[in-house]
């Protein structure tokens, strides 16, 4: 979420609104290919290295000098003789401008972050890691763990601000849940929640419900 947008975040970690998503087609799309990774991976043989060891592996990571417990789960996990593979699945068509997207790439080193806190990997490396879009072409990447930290300080940082950051456009804006409220709010950010809340836009649009209470923001 923060990757998207850090005001997606902001505003959803300061008000008592949730918001709603359909995940159904992603997580019909993992049970497929879980239901098929024999299948892929004689099919993509010569693309995809390593043996299958685990799907769905749940990994946890508390950080005690930042407050924060990190968690995630490995769609596939490979294991070679020069170390593990992280294998990540998505149901979405692949970017067109670039191999990997940036935040698929970051949720990569997240993992690669927690397995390094995981003392059942600690005997091998991580080698590497691989993003399947819907395309089934494995896209390669090295993950970076160490970038991981820095982004968990920006984000504690952007949390612990009484204000509204500042937009940022992307192709996930038409879906946001808080497209509407983002519309009538400064691009610029720089209000707080109490200076939304007196918006006459906000009340004048119906949509005062994405504003109602902040919550505490102790951990993220």
């Amino acid at each position: 979420m923060y990757v998207h947008c850090p005001r997606r975040l902001w505003i959803h970690k300061k008000t008592q609104n949730k918001e709603i998503h359909d995940y159904s087609s992603g997580t019909d799309f993992h049970i497929l290919l879980h239901s098929m990774i024999e299948l892929l991976g004689r099919a993509l043989k010569s693309n995809l290295s390593g043996k299958v060891v685990a799907t769905d592996v749940p990994l946890s990571r508390e950080i005690t000098d930042k407050n924060v417990q990190l968690c995630g789960k490995i769609d596939v996990l490979r294991e070679t003789e020069e170390g593990y593979i992280i294998q990540e699945n998505k149901s979405s068509n692949p970017p067109k401008d670039e191999r990997v997207r940036y935040q698929d790439k970051i949720q990569v080193d997240a993992y690669a972050f927690l397995m390094e806190g995981d003392k059942r990997y600690k005997n091998k490396p991580i080698k590497s890691g691989v993003i399947l879009y819907n395309d089934l072409l494995p896209r390669e990447i090295k993950p970076e763990p160490i970038v991981v930290e820095k982004i968990l300080d920006e984000i504690r940082k952007t949390l612990e601000s009484d204000r509204l950051p500042e937009i940022k456009h992307n192709t996930k804006c038409y879906f946001c849940y808080y497209s509407p409220l983002c519309k009538i709010l400064p691009r610029e950010g720089g209000l707080t929640l109490s200076q939304i809340r007196e918006l006459p836009e906000i009340l004048k649009l119906g949509i005062a419900h994405y504003v109602i209470e902040p919550l505490g923001v102790s951990a993220l």
